[in-house]
């Protein structure tokens, strides 16, 4: 079981980029609004989805802040995922899931505590929210439209190639085995790396790992699709 919030991450971090991947493609450059009374977000006139605050990220006072410690005192079905975090963190003693506030270190707390959080949750996709100058709030999405379809090795090959680049990943190995146990895949470990097998009829992923376990090589008899423009489910414009 992941011990710390460096393993959570790696653990949710694939399944994450793949909804927000998915996420783009349905909602584009959608007008956006929110409201957290009721627990929704709206997107144009196209899609209402249910929305849960995760958290805000302040640049002053330098500082992370549950939901579930915001003085606004939000109701409960909208920091229900955030309060779920927080029980897995008294249970296993990880602290940044627990304390009310986790101080901004450079290394993309707001987007890595959420992340987490909609892995804990089941899976979700989320929203970064400018709430106010500096301030940015983090929203988990749940709507039918952007829940994932069915694995698609091309789609996973893109967001493998994604990920890598950020460098926010530091267990591979981790990463791709959980990704694979939640997508259904097979995933066969060697000494090079760890191969992603497809049991539909897709094939394979190969991806090899240098002597300190970052990514070295993304291969397979499958090609990345191509980058789609933004437009409403998934259409090209």
């Amino acid at each position: 079981m992941p011990g710390s919030i460096a393993d959570l991450f790696d653990s949710y971090a694939l399944g994450s980029a793949e909804h927000q991947q998915h996420a783009q493609e349905v909602l584009g450059d959608l007008p956006f609004e929110a409201d957290l009374n009721r627990g929704t977000v709206s997107f144009g006139s196209e899609l209402t989805a249910r929305a849960e605050l995760v958290g805000t990220e302040a640049a002053d006072p330098g500082s992370w802040m549950w939901s579930w410690a915001n003085p606004s005192g939000f109701d409960g079905h909208v920091t229900a995922a955030a309060r779920n975090a927080r029980g897995l963190g008294e249970r296993d003693g990880i602290a940044e899931l627990t304390q009310p506030q986790v101080p901004l270190d450079g290394s993309a707390v707001g987007y890595r505590l959420t992340v987490v959080t909609c892995g804990l949750a089941g899976g979700y996709a989320y929203y970064p929210a400018a709430a106010a100058p500096g301030t940015t709030a983090y929203l988990l999405l749940d709507h039918p439209a952007l829940a994932l379809p069915p694995v698609r090795l091309t789609r996973t090959i893109t967001v493998l190639t994604a990920l890598t680049a950020s460098g926010q990943v530091r267990d591979w190995r981790r990463a791709l085995r959980t990704y694979a146990a939640q997508r259904g895949l097979e995933a066969r470990p060697d000494d090079r790396g760890v191969e992603l097998v497809h049991g539909g009829g897709q094939g394979s992923i190969r991806v090899d790992l240098d002597q300190i376990g970052r990514v070295a090589d993304i291969g397979g008899p499958v090609a990345p699709e191509q980058p789609r423009k933004k437009g409403l489910f998934g259409r090209r414009k």
